[in-house]
Parts: C-alpha cells; structure tokens; sequence
C-alpha cells in the first residue's frame, strides 16, 4: 500500500470521525438540554396531582402531604416555591436553581419540568422537579402514600453518561469504511502505474479495462482512454515496423540491379553507356519510392502539410482528368466524367489531388485496351459530402483480397481473366510499388473523408471516396 493509500484511507477516517463526532456532541447537547425542559410520565403524573392538590386544598394541604411521598424509599423530588421565594417544605434551594426554574415555568410548555400553578386563594406557586432527577426510571406503583417520613436529602449530583459502546462502534465502522473506500479509489490507479510499466517495457498489447471491472466513473474512463492510447500505439508501431520491413524489401531488387550493373561496368567497360542508362533508371525507381514512403510516413504519423485553404473539388478534378486523358489515349482508353459542377471543400488541395491522381491512374493502368474508364461525382446533401467513384473496365480484384489492396505494399496477383474479356496488357506485370491506393487512403483520412473499393457486376473494379464538404 502506498502513500497514496494511507493518504486517501487518513483523509476518509478524520472526515468521517469529525462528522460524527459533532453531530453525536449535537444530540448530546439537545438530548442534555431536553433533560433540564422535560420531564418523563411518571413525573408529569406527580406534577399533575400536585396542581390539583393546589387547586383544590391549598398550599397547606400540599404541606401535609409531600413529607409522605416516596419514590422507592426516596424523597419525592418536586419543589413547590410560593410568591416570596420560600420552599413549601423549607428545602435550600441555589439561587440558580430556583431562577432556572422560574425560566422554565416561563416558557409555559406542557412537557416541562417546571409550571406557575395558582390556588383557589388566588396565590401562584411554582412547582418544579429538581434538573438532576427529571428522569427516572418508570414507577412500579404509585406514589407512596403514608409511608414513613425521612427528612429531606439533597439529590445526587448529575453525571453524563458516555456511550462508550456507540463510540466504539463508529469507529469500527468508520475503520472498515475508510479502508475499503481507499481502496476503492486507489486500487484502479494502481492498476494504471503497472499498465504503464508494462507498455514502457514494450508490452503493447497491454489493456488495464479488463481489470478495472465494470467501473463508469472518471477513473473507469481513465482506464478505456489508456486502451485506446495503447491500441493505437500498437496500430502505429506494427505499422511502423511493416513499413520498415516493406521498404528494406523493396529497396533489396533495385541495390542488387544497381550492384550488378556497376560490376559488369568494372567487367566490361565498353558497356559504360548502356549500363549508366540502366543505372539512372534505378536511381529513378530508388528516389519514387523513397518519395512515395515519406509521404506514407508522413500521413501515417499526422505530420502537418501545407496549410488548409477553401477550394473547389469539382476544379481541381478537372485539371487532373485534363492531365490524365493524354496518358489513357496513349494507352487507347478514353476517360469520362460526369457529376457535379461544384463542390466547395476545404484542406489541402495538393494532397488531395494526389490522392485522385493515384486511384485514376490506378483504373488507367488495370484498364485493357479500348477501355473505357468513368469518374462520377455528386453531392451528398444528406451527409453532407462530396462522393467521387471511379471505375475501370479491368478484371477486377478477388473479393478476399478487396480489403488488402489499401495496405501498404500490398501487390496483390489480379484474379483470371474472363473468357470474354480482352487480355491485359499489365495484368502479368503489375507496375509500382503498392503505395499509390495507401497513399490515397491515407490522404482522404487527413480530410476526415473515407475511401472503399467493390468489383462491378459487369467486371472492373470501382474505387468510391467521399471528402466532407467545408463548412460541415
């Protein structure tokens, strides 16, 4: 148990003891106070036959008789003071006790321990029963009557009774309640220091949810936003370390090309030219692909790119078709587009021209010859969302494969051509490193748009991306 423990468990004990402690010195204090102003049945009883005695005999007859009042073998405890101060039996009485007692014969209550009582003379004495002995155990009989007289004795002196019992149980109670609500709030964090450890000695996959329980509390909440954090630390690494591993493959064929060309050039000199173009070309493969992994990294990692700006989608996608029709009609193709007019977005509009760029001339290079390949736009008014599909006229992806083709490297064999269609004249040797679809993905992902990809009943494959519009 830490210092936060004991922190937490003194903290809860000292509130919880103080609480109690004043609201049980409270009742005391009113409970006291109840005694001095109130009286039991018995004694009301024994006030109530006095006043009646008053009212009837007099205060002569009241003389005679409360010298033979006993309480199990006690005087009776009621004084009677007439309009002069002088006690009916000549008891001594403190001067402040007689001035309590003219208190609270005041206040006129029906519970007191303390009335003005006027006689059929038209005298008023104040009768009152001693503070000390207001309450006392209930009467077996009643009054006694004619037993023997014994001279007046003072009463004992008030001792408070402590409720040692009641006091030790709170604090057994609060003990045990401190302990466990200390507990309760230090156990979880506890749970999130050895989390933390554990994903500091590489243990990604390390989730501290579970062990929390079904707490929905802050520190519950706590406890997902840490699995969350450790869920995407485990995403980017795995993704960091394939990334590595992709590209420590990719870069292997073009440094062996490069290895071989320079000793046949130590070999055979008179190849020079020839080698050095071929050399060139590699140096051109190695700087794509390094171009292509930076900005995989960059989108992948969040890494800030040009400023966001206010453009028009439909505009920028014109300029790409414009640039993307010579490289169709090269390959025989032709491109069509039909849609929207305009769609105000807001980004960067480089970032997503590339991403439009790789996904058409993705459909250009799978597309056969005298294919047609079709760009389609709307507004999505409903999502608020511009759609942009494109589709080839090419064989088509495997459906166990349509997941796969946004990884990363991902090159994947396209599936056989039907006995209908035209050969492909890239199918047997795909191009490009499997970076142009990630790239695209990754790039609609920075806008907050999506992108998917589903065969076309009629073959091809058509790749459809939704970008939010701006001001959504």
């Amino acid at each position: 148990m830490g210092r936060l423990f004991w922190k937490f468990f003194i903290a809860f004990w000292l509130a919880l003891l103080l609480t109690a402690g004043l609201a049980g010195s409270l009742v005391w204090l009113s409970h006291a106070q109840e005694n001095e102003t109130h009286t039991d049945p018995f004694t009301r009883e024994q006030l109530t036959i006095v006043a009646s005695i008053l009212r009837t005999a007099g205060g002569d007859s009241l003389r005679q008789m409360l010298p033979s009042w006993t309480h199990r073998g006690r005087p009776t405890p009621i004084f009677v003071v007439d309009a002069h101060g002088q006690e009916l039996m000549n008891r001594p009485l403190p001067p402040e006790k007689l001035a309590q007692a003219r208190r609270l014969a005041d206040l006129n209550q029906p519970e007191s321990a303390a009335r003005w009582l006027p006689t059929r003379d038209g005298e008023t004495y104040l009768v009152f029963v001693h503070a000390t002995d207001a309450h006392r155990p209930p009467f077996d009989g009643i009054f006694s009557l004619g037993g023997r007289h014994q001279p007046p004795s003072a009463p004992p002196p008030y001792r408070p009774h402590v409720p040692w019992r009641h006091i030790v149980a709170g604090l057994l109670v609060s003990l045990g309640f401190s302990v466990v609500l200390a507990w309760y709030v230090v156990s979880p964090i506890r749970q999130l220091r050895q989390a933390v450890k554990s994903v500091a000695a590489g243990q990604l996959d390390t989730r501290v949810s579970p062990r929390m329980g079904r707490r929905r509390d802050e520190l519950g909440e706590l406890g997902q936003d840490f699995d969350a954090m450790t869920q995407q630390l485990e995403t980017l690494i795995g993704a960091q370390r394939r990334l590595l591993h992709d590209v420590s493959h990719e870069l292997r064929s073009p440094l062996a090309r490069l290895h071989v060309a320079i000793g046949l050039i130590a070999q055979t000199p008179d190849k020079l030219p020839t080698m050095l173009t071929r050399l060139e070309r590699e140096i051109g493969r190695l700087d794509t692909l390094v171009g292509e992994v930076l900005t995989l990294a960059r989108l992948e990692s969040g890494m800030p790119h040009a400023p966001a700006e206010a453009f028009d989608g439909v505009a920028l996608l014109e300029d790409l078709l414009a640039d993307a029709q010579f490289e169709a009609e090269a390959q025989g193709l032709s491109l069509c587009y039909q849609g929207a007019t305009e769609a105000p977005l807001h980004g960067q509009p480089a970032l997503l021209a590339r991403a439009f760029e790789n996904v058409i001339r993705n459909a250009i290079k799978y597309s056969p010859a005298h294919g047609v390949v079709t760009i389609e736009s709307h507004l999505d008014r409903h999502c608020r969302s511009w759609v942009v599909s494109v589709s080839d006229t090419g064989d088509g992806v495997p459906e166990d494969t349509l997941p796969l083709i946004f990884r990363a490297f991902y090159r994947g064999s396209p599936p056989p051509p039907r006995p209908d269609a035209p050969p492909s004249p890239s199918a047997s040797n795909p191009a490009g490193y499997g970076l142009g679809l990630a790239i695209a993905e990754r790039a609609l992902a920075t806008h907050g748009g999506t992108m998917h990809a589903k065969n076309r009943p009629e073959g091809g494959l058509v790749v459809v991306m939704r970008v939010p519009l701006a001001g959504r």
